[in-house]
């Protein structure tokens, strides 16, 4: 095999390769056509140079590059996810744009990012829902999941699927969008040899079936899977090595004095004899030498593209849902779908919740019954309850959301629903339940320390502290819900979610001094809010005086020790101490409060809108290209 892939002494000028191709007919609609595509990578160094393939209707086009990022940006330029530099894209006979092609081709990356806390047949339903064809019904999505052998597991969760259960439903929920057009990217990749000849032999017969082309990436296919191709496009370095019928490869190969040896893959060995071979100088040079004569061969050789006559009608573009459609499928999804697994994050949150609250309530044991106590130690308690103990909590929410994030990301890319109709939904959602989890948290804790009873015991306090305590906790919440959504790392999210709930803490009097701070660093301080708020109410002269468990204290006076009236303690001195005296009760700080929420869930809505998660993509092998 090494004596094939070296230098050409001996061989045939180029007008020795003429190779008696067969006629290529007029292709049926649809009809693709590249002529002369260039296109630059990511790294702006260019990627695709003169690519000049077509395929029509019922037929099945492998792409087989020597490197997977130069197969993803063939078909992600066929799929309009790429621009071109230069060149045409024509299909059926009319030079298109990315735009028109990304709404007239199915597209399916390797990465198929489907949602994991749904079940198979509820991802099904919301993609016919969002994305379904004009013609496609519940009975033939039914059929769908019957065909790709998905009918035992449509009822278990998608992370609990296999790799090739996975990839069978991505492409069943890609089928729904009834697109003349299919597009895939490495579909076989991570597959063993029988999951990979069903999938690939099942897009032949839904091509043929339905007269519809599928383009897809193969690196390498065995022997059995390349007979299923119609037509194969062999490229190496952005360029054309082959692109025609596949029957023809071998004769086209074979009169270049290459033909593939006896017992050997085809594709194998062409994608060993268009690689550059870095293991050396030498080899470098031999097989640089023999890619550049095969693209050379390949443009002067190669029968043109045929003729696609007058210009026809262009497949049917797929609408996207409107804005109704897009608010009921992530109601659908979020509040019926994700169902019973979201209900048990959320007692799991609950549990969490409930048990932090218990523990702050047990270091706070009946700090209002017992005189002896600091008062200090009901500032205490609040900004344990407020500035805290609620870290967990956060934390959870910013991992939830960090862990969603991508999943969400693709969805929007693929044009299911846009991105502020979802983070409208999401706020809505999530902000009713995260509420319950908060009122959680609050109560059992404010219950246990006996502050519910004080001024008086129609537990006016208690409804005080949780609508004071809950505005101030979910306007934390929101703050690190921020930060989650605008940082693409989870730890930079936290640190920066922590120095600003930090730095709203400090400025609360309980740990430095207000006097010590600015004038106007105290006013937009909100736990110096949430503190003037619900202290002064627990420090009143007639609250202090129903404090129980009084110790008098005794005074000697000269030879006698007397005890003296039980006075109870002073809870102006205590509150003057933190600077909250001179604080007047009202419901500015409610307002503030309220205005900061509002602020906030709007801030979320922008940093969203404007700022785009990159989703972190499996690690790829290393470029081996000339």
């Amino acid at each position: 095999m090494r004596d094939r892939l070296t230098g050409h002494p001996g061989i045939l000028g180029p007008e020795g390769y003429a190779l008696p191709l067969r006629p290529v007919p007029c292709l049926q609609h649809p009809h693709l056509q590249l002529r002369g595509v260039e296109a630059s990578g990511s790294n702006g160094l260019p990627l695709l140079r003169g690519i000049t393939l077509e395929a029509g209707a019922a037929e099945l086009l492998a792409i087989m590059a020597t490197t997977e990022k130069e197969g993803t940006q063939i078909v992600e330029t066929i799929a309009g996810r790429r621009r071109i530099k230069r060149g045409d894209i024509l299909l059926n006979g009319r030079s298109v744009s990315a735009r028109t092609l990304r709404s007239r081709v199915a597209y399916l990356p390797t990465e198929s990012g489907l949602s994991p806390g749904l079940t198979a047949q509820q991802t099904l339903s919301f993609y016919m829902l969002v994305r379904g064809g004009r013609n496609t019904t519940a009975l033939e999505a039914e059929a769908v999941l019957q065909e790709l052998g998905l009918e035992a597991t449509k009822h278990c969760l998608v992370n609990t699927l296999t790799t090739s259960e996975a990839r069978r439903l991505a492409l069943a929920c890609r089928l729904l969008q009834d697109s003349h057009v299919l597009a895939l990217d490495r579909p076989t990749h991570g597959l063993d040899i029988f999951d990979a000849f069903f999938l690939v032999e099942y897009l032949r017969q839904w091509a043929s079936r339905g007269q519809r082309l599928v383009v897809l990436t193969l690196h390498p296919p065995t022997y059995e899977i390349l007979t299923m191709v119609s037509r194969v496009t062999l490229t190496s370095g952005g360029r054309i090595m082959y692109s025609g019928l596949r029957r023809d490869m071998l004769p086209y190969f074979a009169l270049a004095e290459f033909p593939c040896p006896p017992f050997k893959n085809p594709s194998d060995y062409y994608l060993d004899l268009v690689t550059l071979d870095d293991l050396s100088a030498e080899a470098m040079l031999e097989s640089s030498q023999r890619i550049d004569h095969l693209a050379e061969l390949a443009r002067t050789r190669l029968p043109p593209l045929s003729d696609p006559g007058p210009p026809g009608a262009l497949p049917p573009s797929r609408s996207g849902p409107n804005i109704f459609l897009q608010i009921y499928a992530l109601l659908l999804r979020t509040l019926i779908y994700s169902q019973p697994w979201t209900l048990t994050r959320l007692l799991r949150k609950i549990v969490i919740s409930a048990s932090l609250s218990v523990l702050l309530g047990a270091i706070f044991w009946d700090v209002a019954g017992e005189s002896n106590l600091y008062l200090r130690d009901r500032l205490g308690y609040h900004y344990a309850s407020l500035g805290i103990f609620f870290w967990p909590l956060s934390l959870l929410a910013m991992c939830d959301i960090a862990n969603t994030r991508p999943n969400i990301e693709r969805d929007i890319r693929d044009g299911l629903y846009g991105r502020f109709i979802y983070i409208l939904i999401e706020l809505i959602c999530s902000v009713s339940s995260w509420c319950l989890i908060y009122l959680i948290y609050l109560a059992p804790a404010f219950a246990m320390s006996g502050l519910h009873l004080v001024p008086d015991e129609n537990l006016t306090s208690l409804w005080n502290h949780l609508a004071v305590g809950l505005l101030y906790l979910m306007l934390q919440h929101l703050i690190c819900t921020f930060f989650a959504h605008v940082c693409k790392s989870t730890y930079l999210a936290a640190l920066l979610a922590g120095v600003v709930v930090g730095e709203m803490s400090l400025a609360g009097g309980v740990t430095l001094h207000l006097n010590n701070l600015p004038s106007w660093y105290q006013r937009i301080s909100p736990m110096q809010w949430s503190l003037s708020l619900l202290l002064p109410r627990l420090h009143r002269s007639e609250s202090m005086s129903k404090l129980a468990n009084c110790r008098p204290k005794q005074i000697q006076r000269q030879d006698i020790i007397i005890q003296a009236a039980c006075e109870p303690p002073d809870g102006a001195l205590a509150l003057r101490e933190v600077a909250l005296d001179k604080v007047a009760l009202n419901v500015r700080g409610e307002l503030w409060l309220g205005a900061g929420v509002a602020v906030t869930a709007l801030l979320i809505v922008l940093g969203f809108l404007c700022v785009k998660y990159a989703t972190p993509k499996r690690p790829r092998s290393a470029p081996n290209k000339p």
